[in-house]
């Protein structure tokens, strides 16, 4: 039987961003798992688009029990994307799992 605390992280880093922020995503990723017990898995998809200047998107979809949550945003600095897209997926959770309390 598996660990119901355990969540499961696949990144898929196309971006070759660092690992100190590729560490922050998981780090987010486990302090949402902290509050929404619910997340099963989730998969992280991070490419860049354009070249002058780069823009990086980050997709990521959170396996919950029915229907995932898919979320895709794109910002031009890599830290603030990630800061706003774990505040925005955090909204998302708590709207989408509070009908099902």
């Amino acid at each position: 039987m598996t660990n119901p605390r355990v969540v499961v992280i696949t990144v898929n880093d196309q971006a070759n961003l660092s690992n100190r922020l590729i560490r922050r995503i998981k780090f987010l990723i486990y302090k949402l798992k902290e509050k929404f017990d619910q997340i099963v898995y989730t998969d992280v998809h991070i490419k860049t688009e354009g070249h002058s200047p780069a823009s990086f998107q980050l997709s990521i979809i959170v396996g919950l029990p029915g229907k995932d949550v898919v979320f895709t945003t794109s910002e031009s600095e890599p830290e603030n994307l990630i800061k706003t897209t774990y505040l925005k997926l955090k909204r998302i959770l708590s709207k989408k799992l509070s009908r099902f309390d």
